[in-house]
């Protein structure tokens, strides 16, 4: 199969999974992400951090891999509060992507 589907597969992954969180009743959102959970402060973006990094080793996976990471950052930037922006978990937010992007970038 050639790349760009391998690609474009992977982004309409990340589509599909961010219309299935945006559609999930709020209720069982906040079960998930409210200040209970420690990992209340992930957001999307970082996910698709994680993914771009392992893509990074895992080769045959990879523009699979790079079109999700690629998605939910994008998916992210489209929100009304991207990146954490206004919530209290801002600072533990920004300090993950800060590192996961430093982790991405010697990945290289």
């Amino acid at each position: 199969m050639p790349e760009t589907k391998k690609l474009l597969i992977g982004l309409g992954a990340s589509a599909v999974a961010s219309v299935a969180w945006e559609i999930m009743p709020t209720s069982n959102q906040y079960k998930l992400t409210l200040a209970q959970s420690p990992l209340s402060f992930l957001e999307h973006y970082h996910w698709g951090l994680a993914s771009l990094i392992v893509a990074r080793y895992y080769k045959k996976g990879e523009p699979y891999l790079d079109g999700f990471g690629a998605g939910l950052i994008v998916t992210e930037s489209a929100q009304s509060n991207p990146f954490g922006i206004g919530k209290p978990t801002f600072g533990a937010s920004t300090t993950l992507g800060i590192i996961l992007t430093a982790i991405l970038a010697l990945s290289f």
